[in-house]
């Protein structure tokens, strides 16, 4: 650690990644005496890491050095999910069907992670192992390309057919 500081990892879940949310983090670190004499003490700091919606795993947040604290850097880290994968800005919602189900057809209902639910007909369609079916904008949200746009990834629903 020393002058280049410390890196330490930090986790939201993916429907916090997808709103954004506030994280505070406490770190204590020893803080060497004023002429490098004698123990030194121990010395505590919040931090407080504001989540953008649609942040990434990977995302960095760093602070200079601080009342004698190191710089640090905070990595963050996004738990799985119950439901959905994340691929970039897109949900992969994977529903596992019988051959017969293929064939027929299915109605299925998803929860989105914005609250609503998303209701998906196979009858009439051609399902095999790895179809796809993509519904635009209800991923997770992007950067916007100016202030004030929205944009979002897509939720991608993956068949499997066994």
């Amino acid at each position: 650690a020393g002058q280049e500081g410390y890196v330490r990892p930090f986790s939201c879940t993916l429907d916090e990644a997808y709103t954004g949310c506030r994280k505070r983090l406490k770190v204590t670190q020893h803080v060497p005496s004023r002429f490098g004499m004698g123990p030194g003490a121990r010395t505590s700091r919040v931090y407080e890491i504001e989540v953008a919606p649609g942040a990434k795993e990977g995302t960095r947040y760093s602070f200079g050095p601080r009342d004698g604290l190191a710089p640090i850097t905070f990595v963050l880290s996004v738990a799985p999910h119950r439901w959905f994968v994340r691929s970039g800005d897109d949900l992969v919602f994977v529903v596992t069907l019988t051959e017969r189900q293929a064939s027929r057809g299915v109605r299925v209902t998803i929860p989105t992670l914005d609250g609503r639910t998303l209701r998906v007909s196979t009858l009439g369609k051609r399902i095999r192992n790895r179809t796809e079916l993509r519904y635009k904008g209800m991923g997770m949200p992007r950067r916007p390309a100016f202030p004030g746009a929205k944009d979002h990834g897509d939720i991608i629903i993956r068949f499997k057919v066994r």
